[in-house]
């Protein structure tokens, strides 16, 4: 027995075996307290070495989550990446509609380049085309002063302003109430037979004279017998009906039949009363009184 007392006594903290310290195997590094207390027999020694080390249960079930996570992310990594690569053919695709928009783009961008060159060559013949000389703006401006005019014919003339007044308000009443006179004289030279000279009547616009040479066939024979109305036109105008007039009854000698002056978007032609067509066409276009060959619209130039 080894006296327990003898301080140069191992004991083996692993089989609580005691040895001398010149016996004991292995021999301890040092001979501090840590190391007494702590030694191991060579056999206990051995068997530590063989022995495999127990798994702490907390750290192995810490270790399983891990795993656990890192498994649902490896997961979750590949749906990303799916989507990614849908992503990637989504965008391709509409990579390649802003790319076919783009050429839509330059298309049209080149379409209205063209338009708008020809526009400006439709400009430039208009501008020069549309420029009327100074005899057809002379003619203009007349037919638009003389357009709030009209003429009453047959009119006695017994030498007194008032009664002309007088005389052509009761006309313009009777055919259009309400219708103003702006001024009322004679025109032209004075004359050596008993034909007295017209009676020029100025109203307040032009669609009042149009109103009144449209009523003119309501004028009333029994109150104001052998008088005539009819518009103020210009000498070009009056020749150009005078033209009119003698080309018909050339036409008319040579065997056509059924022949007048109508007038087709405010133009005087000849035209055929048996055309069904041209006839409705004229009725449609014609905005003149009944007895059309003395108004013309002003704006039109013949």
């Amino acid at each position: 027995m080894i006296d327990p007392a003898d301080r140069g006594v191992l004991r083996c903290s692993g089989c609580q075996t005691r040895w001398h310290g010149v016996c004991a195997r292995p021999q301890p590094p040092d001979m501090n307290e840590h190391t007494m207390v702590n030694w191991l027999c060579e056999t206990c020694d051995d068997n530590a070495a063989r022995r495999p080390i127990a798994k702490n249960d907390s750290e192995t079930q810490r270790f399983n989550a891990i795993m656990q996570q890192l498994s649902v992310i490896t997961e979750s990594m590949a749906t990303c990446n799916g989507q990614i690569e849908e992503l990637k053919i989504q965008m391709n695709s509409q990579s390649q509609i802003i790319n076919n928009c783009v050429t839509d783009i330059t298309t049209l961008r080149n379409d209205n380049e063209k338009l708008r060159s020809k526009i400006s060559e439709l400009e430039n013949k208009v501008s020069v085309n549309s420029i009327p000389n100074e005899e057809t703006q002379r003619e203009l401006l007349e037919r638009i002063r003389r357009g709030k005019n009209i003429l009453i014919l047959g009119a006695p003339d017994d030498g007194k302003r008032e009664s002309d007044i007088q005389l052509a308000n009761a006309i313009v009443q009777h055919l259009s109430p309400g219708i103003t006179i702006v001024s009322c004289y004679r025109i032209g030279k004075p004359r050596t037979d008993e034909k007295p000279n017209p009676l020029k009547i100025s109203l307040s616009s032009t669609e009042d004279a149009i109103q009144i040479l449209k009523n003119r066939n309501k004028l009333c024979r029994n109150m104001f017998p052998d008088i005539g109305i009819r518009a103020d036109l210009t000498p070009s105008q009056s020749t150009h009906l005078d033209n009119l007039r003698k080309e018909l009854q050339r036409r008319t000698a040579n065997g056509e039949r059924n022949l007048t002056i109508k007038y087709v978007k405010s133009v005087p032609k000849i035209v055929s009363t048996d055309n069904p067509t041209t006839s409705k066409r004229t009725r449609e276009n014609d905005d003149s009184p009944k007895r059309s060959d003395d108004l013309m619209q002003l704006h039109v130039l013949y």
